[in-house]
Formats: structure tokens, sequence, C-alpha cells
């Protein structure tokens, strides 16, 4: 999967150019792929640490969000196991009980 975007969250202790530094690595080596059509995004937020946590937890900690393709993949395999069955079922197939499909029958 190639990533759209991604939004790093990082809470607590932290030197914020290990943190650019840490992200350069990561463009030049090309450790994420992002989509060819677009910028590759990376956001970073930096906070401090919560005055809620108790203090014998972790010194930092970190939250990341992506939004990438990875899904399209899935989409692909249902749809040749759907054609599969559509192919398998041939002459017995009868679309009127289902006609949500009637529009895919139409096309193919």
């Amino acid at each position: 999967p190639c990533y759209i975007s991604i939004l790093n969250i990082i809470q607590g202790e932290m030197d914020p150019t290990q943190v650019h530094k840490s992200l350069q690595r990561i463009r030049e080596r090309k450790l994420a792929s992002f989509i060819p059509w677009g910028p590759a995004s990376i956001q970073v937020a930096l906070s401090r640490r919560s005055p809620y946590l108790s203090s014998g937890g972790p010194k930092v900690s970190g939250l990341m969000m992506a939004n990438h393709t990875g899904i399209s993949s899935l989409f692909e395999r249902i749809l040749k196991q759907f054609d599969m069955l559509i192919k398998r079922k041939g002459s017995n197939w009868d679309p009127n009980k289902a006609p949500f499909i009637q529009n895919y029958m139409q096309q193919t």
C-alpha cells in the first residue's frame, strides 16, 4: 500500500532536531512509499507530556494516523470472487432475485 498522508503526534520529552533528522532519514531512504500523484505528506505534532498521566510511565509516547491505499487490494479481491461466482452460476443466475446486481450484469 501507498500512503496518502501521515500524521504523527509525539508527546513527552524529545529533541525537535532529532525528530526532524528522523523524518529526513525516512524521506531519503524512502522507508514509506507515497502515492505518485501527490506530495509526500508527513505531518508531526510535538506536545508536552500530559499532566494527567502518572510519572512512572514512558517519557515519550506517540500516535500515528495514516491514510493509505491498502483497501484497494481488498476491493479487487472481492470483485474477482464476485466475477467467479457469476461465471460459475452461468445460466442459473437470476438477477431478478438480486435487483441490486442488475446494473453489474448489464455491464458484463
